[in-house]
């Protein structure tokens, strides 16, 4: 597959948060932490083609638009990556789940770039998808903001059994 047609799957970005990826067709897995693993293993290994291939296989996505190749190539410019820290992982009920990676990244003039990566996956009867995926330098936040979100309650409704 050319890298070209890999690439262009992910709409990264560096300097401002990233869309998220369109919503491909997707085929289920059996354990969202295999993905993420290879993922990382990949930006660790800085193999901007073994990352979009493992993207696009695992979300369904078409890999016929050319509009991100430049974006992908930004994670490669990050630099040599200084540690993985899995910083939030958290699953909502049994069927909603999200991690997301901290990265320090020193490029070859000496300069940090502070980077996070989001992973979200869903659960069906068939198995987990994942369904977004995205980076982004931010040295301001602890966590890129809009990142987390947690479902609130309305101050009129109670819980059931209360």
């Amino acid at each position: 597959m050319k890298i070209r047609a890999l690439l262009l799957v992910l709409s990264l970005s560096i300097a401002s948060p990233t869309p998220a990826l369109p919503q491909g067709a997707g085929r289920p897995i059996e354990n969202p932490d295999d993905v993420v693993t290879k993922i990382i293993e990949r930006i660790e290994q800085r193999d901007a083609e073994g990352i979009a291939r493992l993207i696009v296989l695992n979300m369904g996505l078409d890999a016929s638009n050319e509009q991100a190749e430049n974006q992908i190539k930004q994670i490669t410019f990050l630099g040599t990556p200084l540690l993985f820290d899995r910083i939030y992982d958290h699953t909502l009920g049994q069927s909603l789940r999200q991690v997301i990676y901290y990265n320090p990244f020193r490029n070859d003039r000496k300069q940090m770039k502070f980077t996070f990566f989001n992973f979200v996956f869903m659960r069906a009867n068939d198995g987990w998808y994942f369904t977004h995926f995205q980076f982004q330098v931010d040295a301001t936040h602890l966590i890129p903001p809009g990142w987390i979100t947690e479902p609130t309650i309305p101050p009129n409704v109670r819980p059931a059994g209360q």
